[in-house]
């Protein structure tokens, strides 16, 4: 968005091309890392040889003027090539994310469910439990029932006495949870004994009753057309999606993701356990891998298989799917197809981060102003004073073009003229930072990145994500 050059470079870079210079010290950072540069301007590129950025994974850009990058971005999306753009202002930074379906299977949650199926058990566990008896047990016997199936055995106790529902509310898992302290064994004095295994299960009520179902996000997934309309270029991720909506349909369920947590048992019974969740599992797996080569085979695409291992992988994350869809820039800086809704609500409330969602308007403005001018706002010293009135007339400009009537503190006009397009390290390098975290997410398709728009205020350290 921005165009303000700036590399940690030494007096022998003088007079070289500036992509030279710039690859040789980037390789230094790293050995195993290998770069290439391009005597040719991106304008001249994207009018000679456009398509070599088709051929990239994910292309970054930083201090490229509006004209150029939305000439790039419409190349990028038409190709579904993600583009991530970083930039420092003073001490304000930008990071956009530019990309359509993006897929994110590995999501790493802070506070996944287990995948117990307790509410709803699958026959292989309920023979197992029932197969455990805990009347006659010995102390030491009793204590090493593993959690998971005491919260079995007395829920089938609770949903006899509530016409076969499953505790919900805060009053209903207090009620089960007594239940459960009832069968605590006591020594000769009445007193409850000391088995952890009990309290653990009570402990575990709130989060181990958690229904394993179609979440809403997952059903507006399974309904997306790329899973409905399977074709050869179709990718693994939406395959199995349709795999995934055959398998409901026959099973009724979702796949198993097959893994327990630590709890107190003796090892027989654990490993027992373990192993029953685990083959159902694999049976699911199996069934998924099926159902998605077969889909595949017959959407006539590429002749490779898709692996057992990916099919495990989606499985045991079929909860926390998700799909991203970042707006292209074109509808962004358009001001019929904006989202002026949201731009208007967060400049009338400028309370709390909220207050940096004008910094998103300056930078707008230091473009435009780029295109006028040909310079950024308070690029020169002399010139920051008559700079402020030409830079609030674009701003207003701006706002008004979208419809908005409200305006831009002066604060923000100065601050912006005073910065003179000036690339701070810190924040620079706090920015880079930032940014290789979003890229890494992209390509691996692990943790959900950003949606869209992201602004850094220095001074305050505050953040602020905009959906624009």
């Amino acid at each position: 968005m921005f165009f303000i050059y700036s590399f940690f470079l030494t007096d022998e870079s003088l007079g070289q091309k500036r992509g030279q210079v710039a690859t040789t010290y980037l390789q230094e950072l790293n050995d195993e890392v290998l770069g290439e540069f391009i005597e040719e301007g991106l304008d001249t590129l994207l009018r000679r040889n456009p398509e070599i950025f088709s051929k990239f994974t994910l292309v970054i850009v930083s201090s490229l003027p509006s004209r150029s990058l939305l000439t790039l971005s419409e190349y990028l999306w038409a190709h579904d090539v993600p583009l991530v753009i970083c930039c420092s202002y003073g001490m304000i930074g930008y990071l956009r994310l530019v990309s359509q379906n993006h897929t994110v299977v590995e999501a790493h949650p802070e506070h996944p469910h287990p995948d117990l199926r307790l509410t709803k058990p699958f026959p292989e566990l309920v023979e197992f439990c029932d197969s455990i008896k805990l009347d006659g047990l010995s102390k030491k016997d009793h204590s090493h029932i593993p959690w998971l199936v005491l919260l079995y055995k007395y829920l089938q106790i609770y949903k006899s006495q509530n016409n076969g529902d499953v505790p919900t509310s805060y009053k209903q898992k207090n009620a089960f949870k007594e239940i459960i302290r009832q069968g605590i064994l006591r020594n000769e004095d009445g007193i409850p004994e000391d088995e952890e295994n009990f309290q653990e299960a009570i402990a575990a009520v709130n989060t181990a009753l958690h229904e394993t179902k179609v979440t809403s996000s997952l059903q507006v997934l399974l309904a997306h057309s790329l899973a409905c309309e399977i074709t050869g270029k179709s990718s693994n991720f939406w395959i199995l999606c349709q795999a995934l909506k055959e398998f409901i349909d026959c099973e009724g369920c979702l796949p198993l993701q097959g893994s327990i947590p630590d709890m107190t048992a003796d090892s027989k019974t654990y490993i027992a356990l373990q192993h029953i969740y685990k083959n159902k599992a694999n049976q699911h797996i199996n069934q998924m891998h099926e159902k998605a080569n077969e889909i595949k085979l017959l959407s006539q695409g590429p002749s490779e298989t898709i692996t057992i291992d990916s099919v495990r992988l989606f499985c045991r994350n079929i909860s926390n799917l998700s799909l991203v869809n970042c707006r292209s820039l074109e509808l962004e800086f358009n001001a019929k197809t904006t989202n002026t809704q949201l731009l208007a609500h967060k400049l009338e409330d400028v309370s709390g981060n909220d207050y940096d969602v004008g910094y998103y308007v300056m930078l707008r403005a230091a473009d435009e102003f780029y295109k006028q001018y040909n310079k950024l706002p308070g690029w020169y010293d002399d010139q920051i004073e008559a700079d402020i009135p030409l830079l609030k007339v674009i701003v207003n400009k701006l706002l008004s073009d979208t419809g908005l009537t409200l305006t831009i503190e002066e604060d923000y006009i100065h601050e912006f003229c005073s910065y003179g397009g000036a690339e701070i390290h810190s924040i620079a390098a706090f920015m880079g930072g930032v940014a290789a975290q979003e890229i890494i997410k992209l390509i691996t398709g692990q943790y959900k990145p950003i949606q869209n728009t992201y602004i850094y205020n220095g001074c305050t350290q505050n953040s602020l994500v905009l959906d624009l």
